[in-house]
């Protein structure tokens, strides 16, 4: 039990004094068995109880830890969970719940109180895991938590469409938030070509998150690997491409030794974001204010964002016209259909998981309208 449950409970008539000083008696640690011992003073230090790092732990020790966690506090939460541990306590516990993405295992009282509000947001999609494990984390420790994923990854206008929840978020914290400068484009670099949509089905690509939801939506096969496992994975044939910066063709990557194909047209881009403190930039005089708001604009657009053009043309050029690297277009008939499942299935399906996201979907469908490019099936 909580320490204001144990009080509360006391005041109630609920706990003799006897009962209550067991509670505030108990060890630092409990021993369990030989082969672990439970920090039950971490929520009378920290406020915040015990969780479980549940990988590589044997399935009995790990049961037999989650249901004493359990026991004792009313709820448990646990990181880097496999389907299997779940497997092992979901008929033996009531309410347990596990997530595949982030692979938090947690049984969790419903009425929390949650204050504050943390945005945490990805540029990208590789880092979606961990990045959910963290929301889940904090929104157990209870506070608000906004996701904010892929942001910048496949266009600019997507952080545009959520701005207003990052400034929010970034308000609460006392901190200014700016905009910056965008990465390389992302290409399919790959070990083949793709004459019809059947070229994707089956083929295994390195791509997160929502791009791996799109892939999948495509017949591909998505790979959670990180950048620095790409050069041996394709070199191997354990994949068979992956959604790739175009400067990893020749840049410190190499990764034109090993792809003889960029499918083009580009599928995304990165974006950066600086942050300032709001009470320090305050005490600056209005000149230097905008001083500062000038710097961090040339030093993300003009010398970061020229930067990565310059980097990425050189490298493009080096791979395609020094023969490594044929640059392989998509067809027409092809690109229409990634729009339309694109559309129906991957936008719908982030669409759903908020109002803002919705809203966010929507704006982009209306500057795809206004270019006149098809987004109403």
């Amino acid at each position: 039990m909580e320490t204001r449950e144990i009080l509360t409970r006391f005041k109630n008539g609920e706990l003799s004094m006897e009962e209550a000083e067991h509670y505030f008696r108990k060890e630092p640690f409990e021993e369990m068995d030989d082969y672990a011992k439970l920090d039950s003073h971490r929520e009378i230090r920290s406020g915040f109880p015990e969780v479980i790092f549940c990988s590589g732990k044997a399935d009995q020790h790990f049961v037999h830890i989650f249901k004493k966690l359990y026991e004792d506090n009313g709820e448990v939460f646990g990181t880097r969970a496999s389907g299997h541990q779940y497997e092992l306590v979901k008929d033996l516990l009531p309410g347990v719940e596990y997530d595949e993405l982030s692979h938090i295992i947690k049984i969790e009282k419903k009425e929390k109180e949650h204050i504050g509000k943390i945005a945490i947001c990805t540029a990208g999609t590789a880092d979606i895991a961990v990045a959910e494990e963290a929301a889940q984390t904090a929104e157990y420790f209870g506070s608000h938590v906004e996701r904010i994923f892929d942001v910048g990854v496949s266009g600019i206008h997507r952080l545009f469409s959520r701005l207003d929840v990052i400034q929010e978020a970034y308000g609460e914290l006392n901190l200014k938030y700016y905009w910056n400068a965008h990465e390389p484009n992302y290409n399919v670099l790959a070990n083949f070509q793709v004459e019809s949509l059947e070229d994707f089905h089956g083929k295994k690509i390195r791509a997160l998150g929502v791009w791996g939801d799109f892939l999948a939506a495509l017949g591909a096969s998505p790979t959670n690997i990180a950048g620095t496992e790409v050069y041996q994975a394709l070199q191997l044939g354990t994949i068979d491409g992956a959604l790739y910066g175009w400067s990893s063709l020749s840049d410190s990557n190499n990764i034109r030794e090993v792809a003889q194909y960029a499918l083009s047209p580009s599928m995304c881009f990165c974006q950066m974001a600086t942050v300032v403190n709001q009470d320090s930039l305050n005490k600056l005089p209005e000149d230097l204010r905008s001083i500062v708001d000038e710097t961090i604009r040339l030093a993300n657009i003009g010398v970061i964002g020229q930067a990565h053009v310059v980097g990425t043309e050189k490298s493009v050029r080096d791979a395609i016209q020094g023969g490594y690297t044929e640059l392989s277009p998509l067809p027409d008939d092809v690109l229409a259909e990634m729009r339309e499942i694109a559309v129906t299935q991957t936008w719908e399906e982030l669409a759903a998981k908020s109002e803002r996201m919705a809203r966010g979907i929507e704006i982009i469908k209306q500057q795809n309208r206004d270019y006149g490019r098809q987004v109403d099936y």
